[in-house]
Parts: C-alpha cells; sequence; structure tokens
C-alpha cells in the first residue's frame, strides 16, 4: 500500500493499493497502443487537448494546492506557486513545441524529429506539479506518451493529475500514473515497450535508474542532487546578500536541489553572518496551511530525525552551529515535524558535511581571502548544478562565470528553472537537459534523410 501521511499532523489520510504485475502490463500494452494514435496527431490537435489540461489545472488550482500542503507539508503559498510554474510551463511548450521540433531541410539533405514511443517519468516528491509534470508535458506535446511513476508519498497528488487528465479528454494511455516503489523500476525498465526514461531524484537513485539504462540501452535524462554554492563579493552590500541567501536556502523549507547550501564569504563579513543569524531565527514553525507560518514541516518524521543525524555527524567532526540545530515538536504528535533553521560553520575538507547535500534547513559557511580561494572552494565538490553569485564588480563575476564548473550561474538572483532555457547538472548532478530544446529533444529520434 502507499500511504499519504499529513506531515504536520502525522495522520494518514488515504491508503492505496499498488499497481499490480499485470496492471503493469496491461498499462504497457495500452500504452503503446495509445502512441500510435497520439503521435499522428498534429501539433495542434496535441495542444488542444493540453490547452484543456492548462485550463484545468488553473480552474483546480487552489484545491490541488491544499492537496500537496496536505501531502508533503509545502507551504499553501508555496504550493499555489509550485501550479503556477506549472502552469506557464505548459503554456510554453503548448505555443512553442512546433517551432522547437522543426525539420531542417536543404538540399540534399534533411532532418527530421520523430517520437520514439513510452517515456517513463520518475519525479520527485518536493514539488509535487511543476516536477510532476515538467518533462510530462514537452514529451506530450512532442508525440510521446507517458507513464508517470510520481513519489511514492503522493499518491492523493498522483491521482489529481490523473483526473486532470482525463477530464481534459486526453485520450486514455497517453498518459498514466502509476502506484508503485523505487524498487520495481527494473522491471519496467528493461521492457522493450518502455523507449526512455527521465528521472528527478537524490543521486543514488539516478545511479541506480542510469545503470539499468544503460543495460538495456534506453536514452536517459538523470536531474540529481546538487550542493549549490553563493560566492558573495566583496562588493556585495547586506541586504541583497542576506535576502537572496535566506530566500533561496529557505524555500520549500530548504528542500531543494538547487538551493543555496553553502556561503562562501571573502574577507570579513561579520555584519551578513549576524543578520542570517537574526533572519534564520525569525522563522515560524507550524501549519502549513496558516499563512501565519514561515517554516513548514519537513516532508517526513525521517527526515527531521535524518537531518538530525548528519548535523550531529558534522559536529563531531568539528563544525559549529551558529544557530539552530534543534528538532521541534507541535501538538499532539508522536515525532518532531520540524528543524530549526540551521548555520554551521567550521566545516573542514576532513568533515563528513564538506560536500554533503543537506536537502534541508542547514546552511554550511565558508570564509576565505580571496576569489581565487572561493572559486575553489565553491568547484571543490562533486556535484555541478548551480552557483550564485552576489556583487557587482564586472571583472570578478566574469571571472566566476568562467571558472565556477556548474551548469548554471545566476547573478543576484536565485538559481531556478525556465522552460524557455535547458536546466540541469554536471558532475554528480546527473546529465542531459530538461526543458527547451533540449529537453523536448531529449526522446526523440533524429532521423536524417540524404538524397
Amino acid at each position: 500500500m502507499l500511504l499519504s501521511v499529513h506531515p504536520f499532523t502525522q495522520q494518514i489520510l488515504g491508503e492505496y493499493p499498488e499497481s499490480t504485475d499485470s496492471e503493469i502490463q496491461q498499462f504497457l500494452s495500452d500504452s503503446q497502443e495509445a502512441f500510435v494514435s497520439w503521435s499522428r496527431l498534429t501539433f495542434a490537435e496535441r495542444r488542444w487537448h493540453l490547452t484543456a489540461v492548462w485550463e484545468l489545472l488553473r480552474s483546480r488550482r487552489e484545491d490541488l494546492a491544499r492537496i500537496s500542503t496536505e501531502e508533503m507539508g509545502m507551504l499553501y503559498t508555496d504550493a499555489l506557486s509550485d501550479i503556477d510554474k506549472t502552469l506557464a510551463n505548459i503554456a510554453y511548450f503548448t505555443e512553442s513545441a512546433e517551432w522547437l521540433l522543426h525539420s531542417q531541410k536543404h538540399e540534399k539533405w534533411a532532418i527530421f524529429y520523430e517520437p520514439l514511443g513510452t517515456i517513463l517519468v520518475i519525479a520527485p516528491w518536493n514539488f509535487p506539479y511543476n516536477q510532476g509534470l515538467r518533462n510530462v508535458i514537452p514529451q506530450l506535446m512532442a508525440g510521446n506518451v507517458v507513464l508517470l511513476k510520481h513519489a511514492s508519498n503522493l499518491p492523493r497528488t498522483s491521482l489529481a493529475l490523473q483526473k486532470i487528465f482525463d477530464d481534459a479528454w486526453v485520450p486514455k494511455w497517453v498518459f498514466r500514473s502509476l502506484f508503485i516503489r523505487g524498487k520495481n523500476m527494473e522491471s519496467l525498465i528493461l521492457d522493450s515497450r518502455i523507449h526512455g526514461v527521465s528521472i528527478t531524484a537524490w543521486e543514488a537513485a539516478g545511479r541506480a535508474v542510469g545503470e539499468l539504462a544503460g543495460k538495456y540501452l534506453k536514452p536517459t535524462v538523470l536531474e540529481l542532487w546538487g550542493n549549490d554554492a553563493c560566492i558573495v563579493l566583496p562588493d556585495a552590500t547586506l541586504d541583497e546578500t542576506v535576502s537572496i541567501v535566506t530566500k533561496w536556502r529557505m524555500a520549500n523549507g530548504g528542500q531543494k536541489c538547487n538551493a543555496i547550501k553553502r556561503l562562501i564569504l571573502i574577507g570579513d563579513r561579520s555584519d551578513i553572518v549576524s543578520s542570517l543569524i537574526q533572519k534564520f531565527e525569525s522563522f515560524v514553525p507550524g501549519d502549513p496551511l496558516d499563512g501565519e507560518t514561515t517554516l513548514p514541516p519537513l516532508v517526513n518524521a525521517e527526515s527531521v530525525a535524518e537531518i538530525a543525524h548528519k548535523v550531529e555527524q558534522a559536529i563531531q567532526d568539528g563544525a559549529l552551529i551558529l544557530t539552530g540545530g534543534e528538532m521541534i515538536t507541535l501538538g499532539d504528535v508522536s515525532r518532531p515535524q520540524f528543524y530549526a533553521p540551521t548555520i554551521l560553520s567550521h566545516v573542514e575538507k576532513n568533515n563528513r558535511a564538506y560536500d554533503y547535500e543537506f536537502f534541508w534547513p542547514v546552511l554550511v559557511l565558508h570564509t576565505v581571502q580571496t576569489l581565487e580561494e572561493a572559486i575553489v572552494l565553491a568547484n571543490d565538490s562533486q556535484y555541478g548544478l548551480g552557483c550564485v553569485i552576489v556583487g557587482h564588480n564586472e571583472w570578478d563575476i566574469q571571472t566566476c562565470i568562467s571558472q565556477v564548473h556548474v551548469w548554471n550561474i545566476s547573478i543576484n538572483q536565485p538559481v531556478t528553472s525556465y522552460p524557455c532555457i535547458p536546466y540541469g547538472g554536471i558532475k554528480d548532478s546527473g546529465y542531459g537537459r530538461e526543458l527547451w530544446e533540449q529537453g523536448i529533444r531529449a526522446f526523440m529520434n533524429i532521423k536524417t534523410l540524404v538524397r
């Protein structure tokens, strides 16, 4: 059974049976049949169906946000923003898919983009709608069909997504939600009726899927963890630095792969440190549906226990806690639901926290003396998702742009995704790109014709 558990009240909201082996086989066969007719539709015809999805998602926005707030604990305002971002992605790809996949024709040769078939999309829990549909929509517009394996703790969200597609009269089996656990992935990926796999997950899950996809020769896109640094240049102001770092370390309660995880200060910036401590201590834990709450519960009690363990390990290895470091329990529940926003300093290279991604509200603070040291430190990570630069000296900014080895450099703003630019990581943050031209072409046959 898949359980839907409210992270704040810790009450079970529902129990849902997993898809049986025979049901999965039926899903695969029916999806293969659906692909034949769906892939032959024009872009305009597919756009009509997915525009109906957009309209239903917008009309049910408040109800859907409440489901994701109750199921994974995100602030209700953030849940609304998650849906708004999903709407923007759908709007972009319904309008842009045709020109993103336009044929290239010359006198002696031509290039065509043709869909492959059924794509397995494995989505995470932290942004239930945007992450759930971010790779689905471009693939459907391209003419592929999709089986969505959403996170096991989001059965109500997964059902709500399925109902939207059904109510939008998207042909049956063009999009189907699977109720299975991650341990059952091999039986799906090895099946010849699966033609590609996209996964957004932590590193270990990505490695497992990448290994299976390589074994069975399936194209993949892996969007994995990050340990993003924020380099604060000497001319960065106090207010802009504290605003950007606080917002992007604490977004979604810290449960965000492209959040700022490491803060690298150049020289003595005790003003920034003091202000950050005050900001971190000002967060108010509570019911995520309450507008006064600013610190949501973590996704489950296991995450609270795990973060407490990892912070304790960091302290054993020599780290100091500047603020936070406590589990918090509110109400009549059996286990803590929150972890206080935490800042760690003195995390040296021999510390287990040095290159560990805290997928929670923990910020690791480093101080160096030169920009060169800051860049070396930022690059000294197994991950390569993003990096934020705060400051205004153009020479320093250009130095960071050319020497920091990540997918995305953001200047005086957070790292985030937009449908009109590619998204993904390097090193252990994955490979391939989502969104934009590269994302929609990820599971296409690039067919060439020579005359």
